[in-house]
């Protein structure tokens, strides 16, 4: 992956790792009267970690001093936004938001599916149509590639895999992109499949 700026602009480092934001549980003790005190440790909620963004959806980067900046990534290259609001600007103009999820909701994650329609064939996107843009075996494709791209389509992922090797109780995810943008793009793009996907509608 790429991160551009990669070196720090203050002090020229390389950048030692992503900021990240992981929820805990400060553990409390109570006494008979139901007064309570910390007890001194913390319960850290390791799957409900996430990556630190700025108001423009470029992740954060710091290096060994300390020193913090933003930065442009794979994942947002094409869609500049904010994942927690879902607001999104597309800096090439061409935007297909897709949304994906564990089933138990832990982990979500927001992406451009651009470069998936771009290498998808007609009959790939036909079926992803077929199956009402999301929630089946071919909109499991699209998530498949996106991993490749979107960290946070990995993450979910890497969280399925533990999740189901712990739990006899197995789960996986969806994902959907939008229909009105995936329509708009087929019809700049790829107009006689936007034709057929339409004709089919209607009948």
């Amino acid at each position: 992956m790429q991160f551009t700026p990669w070196k720090c602009p203050e002090c020229g480092e390389p950048a030692e790792g992503t900021v990240e934001t992981v929820p805990g549980l400060a553990l409390l003790v109570f006494d008979d009267t139901g007064q309570a005190e910390y007890e001194g440790n913390t319960k850290i909620h390791w799957n409900g970690q996430k990556t630190c963004r700025d108001e423009s959806g470029n992740v954060i980067l710091e290096c060994p001093d300390g020193h913090q900046w933003s930065a442009l990534h794979p994942c947002n290259s094409n869609i500049v936004g904010s994942s927690n609001t879902g607001v999104y600007r597309s800096a090439t103009q061409a935007q297909i938001r897709g949304e994906c999820h564990s089933d138990d909701r832990v982990y979500t994650a927001e992406f451009n599916a651009v470069p998936w329609f771009e290498e998808a064939t007609d009959r790939d996107i036909l079926k992803l149509a077929r199956e009402g843009w999301g929630d089946g075996w071919a909109a499991d494709e699209v998530a498949i590639f996106m991993a490749d791209l979107v960290p946070d389509v990995q993450k979910i992922f890497d969280y399925l895999k533990h999740y189901n090797q712990a739990r006899k109780e197995r789960i996986g995810l969806t994902c959907a992109v939008n229909e009105g943008d995936a329509l708009t793009w087929l019809q700049a793009h790829r107009p006689q499949l936007h034709a057929a996907i339409t004709a089919a509608a209607e009948d």
